[in-house]
């Protein structure tokens, strides 16, 4: 459901060795480097954003961000949105259900899994806008999808997914037919 989607790297060796760091090991620190270069890819690919009023991040059940102890995707957006000068919108979009971790599912689980995973707090917020939804990794596409899915219920105009990795081979994202 998102309307397109940008991401730096593929998911492979030291790249996904490092997104693990990040997620799993509290090496927050590594924000500053994806953040930078997330920027940087933005500026160089020319990746128009001009016109867009948030950022968001795909946001951890309550849950699981006590158990991390931090949400990835958030530390991302907060530095990503100071970069283009846009608001980040950190309690808008809600994980108000728990779900498995989509590392342990198939292409189908993911999608049963994450549906009906995100709410929105207040839906005027979004009426219109233009959002940068920002996460760490891009699959199946399901969870940036079901996100986004939300978002636009809520009125939101356009959604573009930033991503630092998509996985390679036959996980390419795709947005899966809902209807509203």
């Amino acid at each position: 459901m998102f309307d397109e989607a940008w991401t730096v790297f593929l998911y492979r060796d030291s790249v996904r060795e490092l997104i693990h760091f990040f997620k799993y090991h509290h090496k927050t620190g590594l924000r500053f480097l994806f953040s930078r270069l997330l920027s940087e890819f933005l500026e160089y690919y020319r990746v128009s954003l001009e016109g867009y009023d948030a950022v968001v991040a795909v946001p951890l059940h309550p849950s699981r961000k006590r158990e991390r102890g931090y949400n990835q995707a958030g530390l991302l957006a907060e530095l990503v949105a100071e970069h283009l000068g846009l608001p980040v919108l950190k309690k808008e979009l809600r994980r108000v259900r728990p779900t498995r971790s989509q590392t342990e599912l198939s292409r189908k689980e993911r999608w049963t899994n994450i549906s009906g995973a995100f709410r929105i707090k207040h839906s005027q917020t979004f009426k219109s806008k233009k959002v940068l939804l920002v996460d760490d990794l891009l699959t199946t596409g399901a969870t940036a999808s079901e996100a986004a899915w939300v978002l636009k219920n809520a009125g939101a105009q356009r959604v573009t997914v930033l991503a630092l990795a998509v996985a390679p081979g036959d996980n390419k994202p795709r947005t899966k037919d809902r209807a509203t």
